[in-house]
């Protein structure tokens, strides 16, 4: 994952300092918001409550809309995040 340019969304089980220094380990670039340079968006429990009528989160809606311009960015949930991290013992 090194070189990643990653950020999360939603509902983490972990606080997001945790997942960030979790992926900082794997070689990631930890950012806030969504953009042409993220590579991965890592999504955690949507709340649809809080969702304003959409089912997903803006960070998720703008990645597919820049993956339909042509970026890659990889979408991943947090449990495939958390388990690729396990493999590399990152915990």
């Amino acid at each position: 994952m090194a070189g990643e340019v990653i950020v999360f969304t939603g509902a983490l089980s972990i606080p997001r300092t945790e997942a960030a220094t979790r992926a900082a380990q794997l070689g990631c670039e930890v950012r806030e918001s969504v953009s042409a340079k993220t590579t991965m968006l890592v999504v955690g429990q949507q709340d649809l409550e809080k969702l304003g009528g959409y089912t997903k989160r803006s960070k998720q809606r703008k990645a597919e809309a820049l993956v339909r311009q042509g970026a890659t960015i990889s979408i991943l949930s947090e449990a495939d995040f958390m388990r690729f991290a396990e493999s590399r013992d990152v915990v």
